[in-house]
């Protein structure tokens, strides 16, 4: 699923595979309450979801894997367990999707019944007490979560060894807990296999991604370089080799190339493209920026030559949402063009609300305010 679509389905319902597992959770659990115990051959008392759905170490089925993580004990076990794993679950399906965390609590339950069943064979052999509840699968979510840059932010692969080493030593308590607490009803192998199962899938995912992208990255630097080197003044190409040096994580590269991109389009008076760039060199390093006043004189050349390309540019500084002044500045401007020059009265309205809100100690207050008046 794309990012586009995550955020889509964020801005539109949310996370629908994860309320759907706690919602399958907690009706099992009232059905297994309305219908009446069983007893079963060796004269142990047990609701009948847990019969039917558990899963049992003296008679295995495979749908056992996938359905005992429905079936709860009771219910301050059901509401811990979907508390947890409405808490992780959405964490991770907004920003993997649907298909994902259903995949990965699949997984995790299979995975951590099978960590269950061979340290119960190994240590008990096969005993007639059932394994139910999803605190296995949930471990799973919690140990994706664990290593930053799965949630789709960009991630060194170098800082990965540090979050393993991490991972490790929870991985370590969690074993030696599950050693010393053997004689206890709570299957704490399913909790380190499923733990382990996430942390295993977060490695995978996070180096695989930056792997890829940063492969990809090499290819575009090595590409913008060769050309460069035809054309060493085209401002184009300083800016795609910039982009391309931003997500191989080359921030010290990437800021010089920016710069030399910007001032060959002042040179150029490409000015769409200067704003642009600052834009993406405060993503990089903000110290780099050229300073305010140089965006506001391009700015401003920009609205006299592409008004509408120049509200795109506002909306985008606006979206960043940050303290730094070019928001405010963006924020100001785009109440200034709604307001006064395009009489939009209400857009203008609305961000001089935005801007308040957001910039109450703005060094442009006062100029807001009389734009409030200006505007009426």
């Amino acid at each position: 699923m794309s990012q586009r679509k995550r955020q889509r389905q964020l801005d539109n319902g949310g996370t629908p595979a994860t309320l759907g597992l706690v919602a399958v959770c907690v009706v099992v659990h009232l059905i297994g309450q309305s219908v009446p115990v069983v007893t079963t051959s060796i004269g142990a008392v047990y609701p009948y979801a847990v019969i039917a759905l558990g899963l049992w170490p003296d008679h295995l089925a495979p749908w056992q894997f996938f359905t005992y993580v429905f079936v709860h004990t009771d219910w301050l076990h059901v509401l811990v367990n979907c508390a947890l794993l409405l808490g992780f679950g959405s964490f991770v399906e907004s920003r993997r999707g649907s298909r994902a965390v259903l995949a990965v609590f699949a997984l995790g339950s299979g995975v951590s019944a099978g960590a269950h069943l061979l340290a119960l064979w190994s240590f008990h052999g096969a005993i007639h007490v059932p394994l139910v509840g999803c605190s296995g699968a949930v471990a799973t979510l919690i140990g994706i979560t664990w290593i930053p840059g799965l949630p789709g932010r960009r991630s060194r692969v170098r800082r990965a060894p540090t979050w393993a080493a991490a991972l490790l030593i929870g991985l370590i308590i969690g074993v030696m807990w599950a050693v010393m607490d053997r004689g206890s009803r709570v299957s704490h192998w399913a909790h380190v296999g499923g733990f382990g199962l996430g942390m295993l899938l977060s490695w995978v995912w996070v180096v695989g991604r930056v792997g890829a992208g940063e492969g990809r990255a090499a290819h575009r630097i090595a590409a913008a370089e060769a050309q460069l080197r035809r054309s060493p003044n085209d401002p184009y190409l300083l800016w795609r080799l910039a982009r391309a040096l931003s997500v191989a994580h080359e921030p010290r590269a990437a800021v010089d190339a920016y710069r030399r991109a910007i001032w060959r389009f002042a040179e150029e008076q490409q000015y769409a493209e200067i704003v642009e760039c600052y834009i993406e060199l405060a993503e990089c390093d903000e110290r780099a920026l050229p300073g305010l006043e140089f965006l506001i004189t391009v700015t401003r050349r920009l609205e006299h030559g592409d008004l509408q390309r120049a509200i795109g540019l506002y909306k985008r500084m606006a979206a960043r949402g940050d303290s730094r002044p070019e928001g405010e500045y963006a924020l100001l401007r785009l109440a200034t063009l709604y307001g006064v020059r395009m009489n939009e009265a209400h857009s203008g309205l609305a961000c001089l609300d935005e801007f308040h809100e957001r910039y109450p100690d703005s060094q442009w207050t006062a100029n807001a305010e009389q734009l409030r008046v200006a505007i009426g």
